[in-house]
């Protein structure tokens, strides 16, 4: 059959009205993938902008700290001195820590960072002792070493012969030196009052619930989350951020437990001896690190000293860098206890209004 002219444009106009088709899908698609990709770096460089602006909040925080200038209360810091954008800040107790909160609002979005701020570096070994005023000065002999600051009685430090030797260094003192007072330094925190607020918080998390699926609460938050555990074995259990666990009588931290930033309330607390990480405990009575355990920075021990017998002791070989404080408040401070046991090590600040022992 013989094919004419027009017969045969009437069979290429579908397949050309197809390839136009597709020619055009391709452009779209192309078009949409570059304008998702040019939101995406956009959206990217405002997230790496919103990130500079939080961290130069920190460094406002950190300066307005210095200058005692946080309180509990929001205040509003301009971030550049043109005064056209601002970051709020307030500071909060955790247990034994503070925390400073920041917020950044701009239309539509909220941005939140939280952070603790302690000691760092350097900063973690610059306090060597405090010994109160007994009118007798401080005796050093062999090849003992006091590096870092150090509060010495009002009649000094003075060499002495330890096995017919005497002291061999140059200096007695590698740090500054003041003077001490017949008792500790005051603490200011009021940590007894954020004990009794936390023991006696409604129980919003069960023991089952932090078991199977663990807690995390941000410091943003408003509300704490609290769980009584049923059973004083902490064991098999996740918490990270604002979280208190407590229980009325006893808790036993077992090394299987991952805690982070939490704090442990109760009237003992023991701390297994293969628990390895960081832990904010506060005690009425009696602390105990068993031997071998290993603290991570920034744990802080606190044992109130709420009975005549109150004792914090730190095992041979246990391992603690932050905190350790035993205080008084019984009035019975001379049948109190503070041991370290053999080989224990303690990296940053002790802090004692009771009786200190070394185990040998």
């Amino acid at each position: 059959m013989k094919i004419t002219k027009h017969q045969l444009k009437a069979g290429i106009l579908p397949t050309t009205i197809g390839v136009v088709l597709l020619l055009v899908a391709m452009s779209s698609a192309m078009i949409l993938m570059g304008y998702y990709h040019r939101m995406h770096i956009q959206q990217l460089k405002r997230s790496a902008d919103q990130g500079v602006l939080l961290q130069q909040g920190v460094q406002l925080a950190l300066a307005a700290y210095a200058d005692d200038q946080l309180n509990e209360q929001w205040q509003v810091f301009p971030l550049f001195p043109e005064g056209q954008d601002s970051i709020r800040i307030k500071l909060k107790t955790w247990g034994a820590m503070e925390v400073c909160q920041l917020e950044r609002t701009v239309p539509f979005k909220h941005w939140q960072k939280a952070f603790f701020i302690g000691q760092y570096g350097e900063r973690l070994h610059k306090e060597a002792l405090f010994l109160s005023d007994q009118k007798s000065p401080l005796a050093i002999s062999g090849a003992a070493l006091i590096k870092g600051d150090a509060a010495l009685p009002l009649s000094g430090i003075k060499k002495n012969y330890f096995n017919r030797q005497p002291y061999s260094r140059s200096e007695m003192v590698f740090g500054n030196i003041s003077h001490s007072t017949a008792k500790m330094p005051a603490l200011t925190s009021n940590l007894s009052e954020f004990y009794e607020m936390a023991m006696g918080l409604a129980n919003n998390v069960s023991q089952d619930s932090l078991l199977r699926y663990g807690i995390q609460q941000s410091f943003g938050s408003d509300t704490v989350a609290h769980c009584q555990l049923e059973q004083p074995w902490l064991h098999h259990a996740e918490a990270e951020g604002q979280v208190v666990i407590s229980h009325p009588d006893s808790v036993v931290v077992m090394g299987s437990s991952s805690l982070n930033s939490i704090v442990v309330c109760a009237l003992k607390i023991i701390i297994a001896s293969d628990y390895e990480g960081e832990i904010q405990a506060l005690a009425a009575d009696t602390l105990i690190v068993e031997q071998g355990a290993q603290l991570q920075y920034p744990s802080i021990l606190v044992c109130l000293g709420k009975s005549k017998e109150a004792l914090l002791q730190i095992e041979k070989e246990a391992q603690l860098s932050g905190q350790a404080l035993l205080l008084c408040s019984s009035g019975e401070q001379e049948e109190q206890n503070f041991i370290l046991g053999k080989n224990a090590q303690i990296t940053g600040s002790v802090y004692c209004l009771s009786r200190e022992g070394f185990s040998r």
